[in-house]
């Protein structure tokens, strides 16, 4: 079976890098693109196991080929032991004693391919930048594999100069600042049990990557030949490759490359969206369809490892059914982003369209300033990368923008995070005690008073505005399907939210038609008979009626009290309130 490849941030690597006891003196620094997987067949955990499983059963080396890899979010895959000489370029492998240090980029970087940008491209360069540094090596350690074979490797996009260049700006940098505090001792607002990647993770990583002594060292001509299937090497389930033509393919195949985009270094946009010609994806009513997923995995003191990987989930099924899709991920998430972003999908929405906002991450709650939280005094809160800067997303910040949803837009939430089902309401109670085993783990930060005080220090400083309207169920003009019950914990598991898992795969049934009820009935029925979250539907009568992610039929009453009277003036920015809360509140407990 494959070994535990464990995902780390920058951050970890870092810290990983000046604590490792180095056997083997590293000498330079090998980068390559692993060409296939493109960035589109990335899956997290499973494209990572898929290259071990190439490497070892169609190449029979010991171990996968790099010592880490760098996935188009920036998170960093842990991989073969620091002390193991690697397979990167025949004759320039090393020995246990001295040689490269190899990293692969998730991505097929020739020209016109894949995007080589932030995130994946800073994460490249500090990565080269702290192993150099390390090991007092010369700019000019760093090496291409096109520089040693005649591969494209890591990429014809993706210009050595301009690499150097910027590895040699940030190593400046580097020089003149002293080291970030690890995490463990960080001063944040979390709870000491909240704290994830701690020094037992640390000794446990580093153990991991010690390698094994005994091991049978690979041929000294061991060389990527970067012709593996996306995503599973091992497919007896029909979609995927025998062993035996993986092995014909590779013998067949006569180039390969890593690659990255050639406007990378003029663009470095941390949004992505899947539509960057500018065309409008239609609905079949004309109208446009369009969404935004985030994802948090990279959280500095309580990382997740399911949400990147939902939001990229959420996004492949979204574009096959004609959504243009623009993505945060992990550091892309900051509070301004998350807003700026909502806001424009918002505004952008005329009748007719069809949006979609999903989110996962954590989710908390934190006091309440302005007074419109009667029951528990406590604002819901989505947590962006930033937010123990006390940068949350509370359900004021939601409501305000929801408020400017046009009539006639359909806008639905997928909330994969706790306090779900009310975050776009109101939240309530105390909150269970998170409790964890394995990789499965909630997507809770527990309340805490140094949070609560991060958050009423920043919106004072900053000057963020509470919104004060009200919002009843029957004047909600969006539906929101949140991952469990506001008194629930919203896991995951395996790589993935838990909701998401379920969820995701129901979207199939978008084009027969189906509405929002039987939808969330269906991802209910899903979970099974005793379930540890119950994913709810949070929407009024007339919306849960609406066809999921189809142009809204119903405008005319969207705005009434349900007695065929108009609602009050305020009811705009009501529904607003009641729209971020009502996704809030679910997303918690």
């Amino acid at each position: 079976m494959p070994p535990p490849f464990r995902e780390i941030s920058i951050q970890d690597f870092a810290d990983l890098l000046e604590d490792f006891p180095f056997s083997r003196t590293i000498n330079s620094v090998h980068m390559h693109h692993t060409w296939r997987p493109r960035h589109a067949d990335y899956r997290g955990r499973t494209t990572i196991e898929g290259m071990w499983r190439y490497h070892t059963k169609v190449n029979g080396w010991s171990d996968i080929a790099q010592h880490i890899t760098i996935a188009p979010d920036g998170v960093i895959w842990t991989g073969r032991g620091w002390n193991e000489p690697p397979a990167s370029a025949a004759g320039q492998n090393g020995t246990r004693r001295t040689g490269p240090f190899m990293f692969e980029m998730i991505g097929d970087f020739d020209r016109r391919r894949d995007p080589f940008r932030a995130p994946q491209l800073d994460v490249a360069v500090e990565v080269i930048a702290r192993v150099q540094s390390k090991f007092n090596l010369p700019m000019e350690s760093l090496r291409f594999h096109n520089q040693l074979s005649s591969k494209t490797c890591p990429g014809d996009s993706i210009e050595y100069e301009t690499i150097l260049a910027a590895v040699r700006e940030l190593r400046d940098d580097l020089a003149r600042q002293p080291l970030r505090p690890r995490a463990a001792g960080v001063e944040s607002p979390f709870p000491e049990g909240a704290r994830g990647f701690g020094e037992e993770a640390r000794s446990v990583l580093i153990e991991l990557l010690s390698g094994d002594a005994t091991r049978t060292s690979d041929p000294p001509d061991a060389e990527p030949a970067e012709d593996m299937p996306p995503v599973e090497t091992e497919a007896p389930r029909g979609a995927g490759y025998s062993l035996e033509e993986i092995r014909a393919r590779s013998a067949a195949r006569g180039r390969s490359g890593l690659y990255a985009g050639g406007d990378v270094w003029q663009n470095r946009t941390y949004a992505r969206s899947t539509n960057p010609g500018g065309s409008q994806a239609s609905s079949g009513r004309g109208g446009r369809k369009r969404a935004l997923c985030v994802g948090i995995n990279t959280y500095p003191t309580a990382p997740l490892f399911g949400c990147v990987n939902d939001a990229r989930s959420w996004a492949n099924a979204l574009e096959r059914l004609g959504f243009d899709v623009s993505l945060l991920l992990d550091g892309q998430a900051s509070r301004d982003a998350i807003l700026k972003s909502l806001s424009d999908l918002v505004r952008s929405g005329n009748e007719g369209d069809v949006l979609v906002f999903q989110y996962s991450g954590h989710g908390t709650n934190v006091t309440n300033e302005n007074g419109d939280e009667e029951i528990d005094k406590r604002d819901e809160a989505l947590c962006p990368h930033d937010f123990a800067t006390g940068a949350l997303v509370i359900d004021d910040d939601v409501a305000e923008i929801f408020a400017s949803l046009r009539d006639g837009v359909n806008l639905t939430n997928f909330m994969d995070c706790c306090f779900s089902e009310t975050n776009t309401r109101l939240g309530v109670g105390p909150l269970p005690r998170a409790r964890w085993d394995g990789d499965s783990r909630p997507r809770l930060v527990p309340p805490s008073p140094q949070l609560d005080q991060a958050h009423i220090e920043f919106r004072r400083r900053f000057g963020a505005r509470s919104f004060t309207g009200r919002l009843e169920r029957g004047i909600m003009r969006n539906a929101s399907f949140a991952a469990c019950l506001d008194r629930e914990l919203a896991w995951e598991s395996g790589g993935q939210g838990d909701f998401t898992r379920i969820a995701v795969p129901l979207l199939r049934h978008v084009e027969q038609g189906i509405t929002n009820a039987e939808f969330a009935r269906r991802v209910e029925t899903d979970f099974g008979p005793n379930p540890r979250q119950h994913p709810r539907l949070d929407a009024q009568l007339l919306l849960r009626d609406q066809l999921l992610l189809q142009p809204s039929t119903r405008t005319a009453n969207i705005g009434s009290q349900g007695n065929g009277k108009p609602a009050p003036d305020f009811s705009s920015v009501a529904q607003a309130l009641r729209a971020f809360a009502s996704l809030i509140e679910n997303q918690g407990t």
